[in-house]
């Protein structure tokens, strides 16, 4: 599941969903890719899901760092990376 919203990628890292990839497109907008729960992603999208806020909050740290390193390091617009 590929998705640019960063609330719903913090809901799928806090929720231990893999994260395979990441990307920055030409507008500089991120694209994260993660495996594949359309249940999370529908519960996300009608406020039915549901999480522990530290662990939310520790996902959203952790998907900032993965963007200002990726632009600290100079990365290119398209460059993919993966979370380690």
């Amino acid at each position: 599941m590929k998705t640019k919203d960063f609330g719903l990628a913090s809901l799928m890292l806090s929720k231990e969903k893999k994260l395979l990839n990441h990307t920055r497109d030409e507008y500089g907008r991120y694209w994260f890719d993660f495996e594949n729960d359309k249940q999370l992603e529908n519960d996300f999208y009608s406020n039915d899901a549901v999480v522990h806020v530290q662990d939310f909050l520790n996902a959203q740290r952790r998907l900032k760092s993965l963007i200002f390193k990726s632009n600290e390091y100079g990365y290119g617009r398209t460059k993919n990376r993966t979370m380690e």
